[in-house]
């Protein structure tokens, strides 16, 4: 069962022969492994940075959607203070603007109905002088005559 011990050596020299050979075809494909998962590493790192920044820009967008709807609603139904405020002084100066003019128009009413009577007294004073001085000239025809 024993070899002869020159030969076990040489045996043994080129599986040592064959195994650095073997390690460097093995450390080489090791390095092409190496430098392979190095660059999908980096290329997922790439893809999670922009999947972080399409989150963020997300995020931000679904902010800013989220404030105009908040903005809409708030003066449909006038949940915010001022805007109420601002829709109670609103309804009143249009309150305020009917009345100046219901008000200017009943002065105006008025100023004609008394104007109207105003007119008519004279109207009247008128025809009464009419009358007396058709009678005085009447009386004065029959004194002349």
């Amino acid at each position: 069962a024993s070899q002869p011990l020159g030969r076990g050596l040489a045996g043994r020299a080129s599986k040592v022969a064959a195994a650095a050979a073997g390690d460097v075809n093995s450390m080489l494909g090791r390095s092409v492994a190496h430098s392979s998962i190095a660059r999908v590493q980096e290329e997922m790192r790439d893809v999670e940075g922009v999947l972080l920044q399409m989150e963020r820009e997300n995020q931000a967008v679904r902010a800013k959607l989220l404030a105009s709807r908040r903005a809409v609603l708030q003066k449909c139904f006038m949940s915010d203070g001022l805007l109420t405020q601002q829709a109670v002084f609103g309804n009143w100066r249009c309150w305020a603007v009917r009345e100046r003019h219901a008000r200017a128009a009943e002065g105006h009413t008025q100023q004609e109905a008394r104007e109207g009577v105003q007119f008519e007294q004279r109207v009247s004073d008128l025809e009464e002088e009419a009358r007396m001085l058709s009678a005085q000239l009447k009386r004065t025809r029959q004194d002349n005559q």
